[in-house]
């Protein structure tokens, strides 16, 4: 196994590379890095109405929503055929 060692003139290098011919990519990257802060400080800020009472007009409240009534919706009979499986065996053991 050789030993290497790394150039002592690297780092310079490098610099010299992101200045020069890797110039436009390195202020690109710089420039969207600073668009993407700017994005999320917009986002973050309180919106409109970021007063408590305002805010609670535009956002759903808590609680159960009324029953449907719809003839529809509703089982045709009580009981399972011998095949099938419930819901509620299914999710009781987690075997299907």
């Amino acid at each position: 196994i050789m030993d290497a060692a790394p150039a002592t003139d690297s780092a310079r290098k490098v610099g010299n590379l992101l200045m020069g011919k890797y110039m436009m990519a390195f202020e690109g990257a710089g420039l969207l890095i600073l668009i993407g802060i700017f994005g999320a400080v917009l986002v973050s800020r309180p919106g409109r109405f970021p007063d408590r009472e305002e805010r609670d007009a535009y956002v759903a409240v808590d609680e159960m929503p009324p029953p449907v009534d719809d003839d529809a919706l509703k089982p045709t009979s009580n009981t399972l055929s011998s095949d099938a499986v419930s819901v509620l065996d299914v999710h009781k053991d987690g075997r299907n």
